[in-house]
């Protein structure tokens, strides 16, 4: 019995001596992941991923790009600095053996809603036909982003959604402009508009902007008269006509905005009544003075001048024809090129019959027409603008009336440029 109670006093001793066997820190068996869009104002949350050996605590450290943001939470919410950036999670697991950090995967590069840095511009020339394009322009927030497009006439919605845009007729007059909208995944950004164009012009085109008369003046000069828009291809035709001078008058020489104008045809070479066109290249200014000089003018003498303008057509003309008669019309023949146009000028000097106008066939009329001496006397220009060649086309001035009248007509035609 002895025995037996030495040999259970040493096995109680040897119990109570022996250790707990030691805890080991948490191994991660499943990395953390962060779920949410990396945008700029939305919520990133971090799972814990799995651990093994058991877990206290966890702590949280967001990167961006690998620089320390946000606080020790499961959630972060991207600002704007982090914009192009990728973002991490360091989560660390803590118990009494020890810690242990795991890092996530890195989410998509930080974007935000676009914001336009750079206003979209509008290139290409304000013309009708001719193709107008609008950059994007510049817009922060990353990502991929696509462009949509609004085009305003006179600030109408026009075209479609295009980066191009081509003016049409109803666009004359008008400016253009592109208001550009940029969206990305985070969303859409304040539309920008652009710049406006120049007002739309016609990109072939004539038009009649002015007229003027003076009586019983041996040196006429029309001060400011309208020329229209400005543009660089602009050239200003001149009709004008004089009568009641001396027997022996005659052109010799215009200047239209202070350029020497080149005399395209007239009617007759010299006389006391006569017509003729005149151009000049003139790019600048919306007015200027058109001033022809009249040999033997004599004191009475009047004259008149209709200002034509126009753009897209060359200076030079390609074919001419002038003349005179008396009857109830008058037609000359003229060749044309394809995309070019005829412009003619007619003075009518008689009794107006039942009208007082002109008529005319295969050109049409640039009002304003003018008329003076009781409408006995009117002088119109008129023109046209051929899609195809044309040649020895017919160009009429009728008196409405029918009566016989003297007719000084004289014009030619000009190539598109």
């Amino acid at each position: 019995m002895a025995m037996n109670r030495l040999g259970l006093g040493l096995g109680l001793q040897r119990g109570a001596g022996a250790s707990a066997p030691p805890v080991i820190a948490p191994e991660n068996s499943v990395l953390p992941a962060i779920s949410g869009n990396a945008h700029v104002g939305s919520t990133l949350t971090a799972s814990t991923g799995t651990w093994l050996n058991g877990v206290d605590t966890f702590a949280y450290q967001w990167k961006a790009d690998g620089t320390n943001v946000g606080s020790n939470q499961n959630t972060y919410m991207p600002v704007s600095g982090d914009v192009g950036k990728v973002i991490t999670v360091v989560v660390t697991a803590t118990n009494a053996g020890g810690s242990t950090p795991a890092s996530s995967g890195a989410t998509s590069a930080v974007i935000a809603v676009p914001v336009n840095t750079v206003a979209p511009a509008i290139t290409g020339s304000a013309l009708v036909g001719l193709t107008l394009t609008c950059s994007t322009g510049t817009w922060s927030g990353g990502g991929s982003q696509t462009y949509a497009y609004l085009w305003k006439s006179a600030g109408s919605n026009v075209g479609s959604n295009q980066n191009t845009y081509v003016p049409v007729t109803g666009d004359a007059g008008n400016t253009i402009t592109c208001t550009v909208t940029a969206t990305n995944a985070a969303g859409s950004g304040t539309p920008t508009e652009s710049a406006a164009t120049a007002a739309v012009d016609v990109a072939v085109g004539v038009s009649g902007t002015d007229t003027g008369s003076i009586v019983n003046n041996a040196a006429p000069t029309f001060t400011g008269k309208s020329f229209g828009a400005a543009r660089a291809d602009r050239c200003i035709r001149a009709w004008v006509t004089y009568q009641d001078g001396a027997a022996n008058s005659a052109f010799t020489g215009c200047t239209i905005g202070g350029v020497v104008a080149t005399k395209v045809a007239e009617a007759a070479a010299s006389g006391s009544v006569n017509a003729a066109l005149y151009t000049a290249a003139v790019p600048t200014g919306t007015t200027g003075d058109i001033v022809p000089s009249i040999s033997n003018a004599g004191a009475t003498l009047d004259c008149q001048v209709s200002v034509v303008r126009t753009v897209g057509l060359a200076n030079a003309a390609t074919d001419t024809a002038g003349g005179l008669t008396g009857g109830s019309s008058f037609t000359r023949n003229n060749d044309c090129p394809a995309g070019g146009a005829q412009i003619f000028g007619c003075y009518r000097d008689g009794a107006s019959g039942t009208g007082n106008s002109i008529d005319w066939t295969n050109v049409d009329e640039l009002p304003p027409e003018i008329h003076f001496d009781s409408n006995q006397r009117s002088q119109v220009t008129a023109a046209r603008i051929n899609a195809s060649a044309q040649t020895n086309q017919a160009i009429t001035a009728t008196n409405p009336g029918g009566g016989v009248v003297s007719f000084y007509m004289a014009g030619g035609s000009f190539a598109p440029l």
